[in-house]
């Protein structure tokens, strides 16, 4: 027994620091799960916006990063009138198994049509009067992990978007 302040007290000083040790620990767990929140590595954030290639390219992609199963995230694809826009419409391909992992829930503006060619989703859109043009895919992830698309227009290299799904 030990006297604190005229009191008779037992006191485990080894018990008490391993029990400082873990509070400490835990705050700095918690401190960390606070900093990726607001860093946006559990959904939108700093780190959480993503975008593939640029405003001057004839595709960008503005995407999320980060996602959670079964929650619904917009995807929205810029296309540049140049030679991408032909005869007031235009073609965009997705990979197959990037939208099989996915429930399409909107496609906004709708596509005139869709085909599967070559491992490919083809969207067909029209585009009439505008320099720019956007669509936006409203995505329900399936499945959890690292996830990785190719979207492009006719004749263009595709952009590569890498994703990572929390359950």
């Amino acid at each position: 027994m030990q006297q604190i302040d005229g009191m008779q007290i037992e006191v485990d000083m080894r018990q008490e620091v391993i029990e400082w040790r873990i509070q400490r620990f835990a705050w700095a767990v918690f401190a960390l799960i606070v900093l990726a929140a607001i860093l946006g590595l559990m959904g939108s954030g700093l780190l959480g916006h993503a975008q593939a290639g640029s405003p001057s390219d004839p595709i960008w992609i503005e995407y999320f990063r980060f996602g959670r199963r079964d929650a619904p995230e917009p995807m929205t694809l810029h296309i540049n009138r140049s030679p991408s826009i032909v005869n007031g419409g235009f073609e965009l391909s997705v990979n197959r198994t990037y939208i099989e992992r996915h429930q399409v829930r909107a496609i906004s503006p709708q596509p005139k049509s869709i085909a599967v060619h070559d491992g490919q989703m083809i969207y067909t859109f029209d585009a009439v009067g505008n320099d720019t043009f956007a669509v936006t895919f409203t995505l329900q992830p399936n499945d959890v992990g690292n996830q990785s698309a190719e979207i492009g227009l006719p004749g263009q290299p595709p952009l590569h978007i890498g994703q990572f799904v929390y359950p």
